[in-house]
C-alpha cells in the first residue's frame, strides 16, 4: 500500500458522527434548575486559599534561601598568608614561571590546614593535604630542571 492509498483511506474515515442522544436539553435543564449554585461556595473559599498559596510561597522561598544565609564568607585574614609571603617573594628557583603555581599551591595547603584544624578526623582532608603536597614536591622539581 503506498501513501496516497493509506492517504485517500483515512480521507474516506473523517465522517461525521451524531452522539448517541442529544446533550443540549439536560444542559437547559440544568442550568434553569439553578445548579450553579455551588460556584458561589467556591468563592468563599478563595480567600483562604490565596492565603494557604502565600503561606507555602513563603516557606517554599524561606526553604530555598536558607543555605545562602547559612553560610558566611570566611575573612581573609583568619587564613594563614605566610607561605603565601614567601611565595611571592621568591619562587622556585627564581623562576616566574612557577610563581602562580606556587601560590596557588600554597594558598590550597593553608586552607586545607586551616580545615584540618576544625576537623582533625577527616581522611579526605588529609588525603588532599598529601597530594597537595606531592604537588609542591613536583613543582619544586620541576624547577630544578628549568632554568
Amino acid at each position: 500500500m503506498t501513501d496516497f492509498e493509506l492517504q485517500r483511506g483515512l480521507r474516506a474515515l473523517r465522517t461525521d458522527h451524531p452522539p448517541a442522544r442529544d446533550l443540549w436539553p439536560a444542559i437547559a435543564a440544568a442550568v434553569a434548575a439553578g445548579r450553579a449554585a455551588p460556584m458561589r461556595r467556591h468563592r468563599r473559599l478563595l480567600p483562604w486559599l490565596a492565603a494557604a498559596c502565600l503561606v507555602m510561597l513563603a516557606i517554599g522561598a524561606g526553604t530555598l534561601l536558607r543555605p545562602w544565609q547559612a553560610a558566611t564568607p570566611q575573612p581573609l585574614a583568619s587564613t594563614s598568608i605566610a607561605p603565601l609571603r614567601a611565595a611571592r617573594t621568591r619562587p622556585p628557583n627564581d623562576d616566574p614561571r612557577l610563581l602562580a603555581g606556587a601560590i596557588v599551591l600554597d594558598a590550597a595547603h593553608a586552607q586545607i590546614e586551616q580545615a584540618l584544624a576544625s576537623q582533625p578526623d577527616n581522611a579526605l582532608l588529609g588525603d588532599l593535604l598529601k597530594r597537595t603536597q606531592a604537588r609542591r614536591a613536583r613543582l619544586l622539581h620541576d624547577a630544578g630542571r628549568t632554568g
